[in-house]
């Protein structure tokens, strides 16, 4: 394993980035974050969230991408991400259950749990998969202090159906939709799909059941 020992390149919340993309103001405002804070914007509360470290990387780099593209988010950019929690105390438990979840992983343990867990192939129920649903809000907030919220929600359970969706409208882009994609034809390399496809798999999705709507006023 001592080949794999990729700890400092996982922690790096700009692992993802092109060289000298960032600023050392925005890595410290980037670090992993495990805090619990109080979200007035959307009225409840903020906690770990298990997809964070890789789902923030991912955002950092298509800011990075688009950046070079003349087409930034924003000067300094930075981008982070909270599992929604209504109270307090539900922000403390979920944060538990995955400090727990993160210690049967990590260590031997997980060797007594694997056999308890659902094994390849078995999952969700379809009317499970088909009585899922996500909400996602967005806290946007300029160098002003001007604060809006943004929304993306949607039916289905995320990490099946909603995932194949994405997954799938992703691919429809580049075959049905090539000549309307961002960058032009010579646009090509290791992009995002926020870099690569950008508007045009918005438009598909907000087709197929995945909706997008703000600014509201925070």
């Amino acid at each position: 394993m001592g080949d794999l020992d990729l700890k400092d390149e996982l922690t790096d919340p700009f692992l993802l980035n092109p060289p000298d993309s960032y600023n050392a103001e925005m890595h410290a405002k980037s670090r992993d974050t495990f805090e619990i804070a109080k979200k007035p914007e959307i009225s409840g509360w903020g906690g770990p969230f298990v997809m964070a470290a890789a789902n923030t990387r991912v955002v950092r780099r298509s800011a990075a991408l688009l950046s070079q593209r003349q087409e930034p988010y924003g000067s300094n950019f930075t981008y982070q991400e909270f599992a929604f929690n209504a109270s307090r105390g539900q922000a403390i438990r979920s944060a538990l259950g995955l400090g727990a979840m993160a210690l049967v992983v990590m260590t031997p343990l997980r060797k007594l749990v694997r056999p308890l867990l659902k094994q390849p192939g078995e999952g969700p129920t379809e009317a499970e998969r088909d009585n899922g649903w996500f909400d996602c809000k967005f806290i946007v907030e300029t160098e002003s202090g001007e604060k809006s919220v943004f929304a993306m929600h949607g039916k289905g359970d995320p990490g099946y159906k909603v995932t194949s969706k994405l997954v799938s409208e992703c691919a429809l882009c580049l075959v049905e939709n090539a000549d309307e994609l961002p960058g032009g034809d010579g646009y090509g390399g290791v992009l995002t799909s926020a870099s690569g496809l950008g508007e045009v798999l918005i438009a598909r999705l907000s087709k197929v059941g995945i909706h997008f709507d703000g600014p509201f006023n925070a």
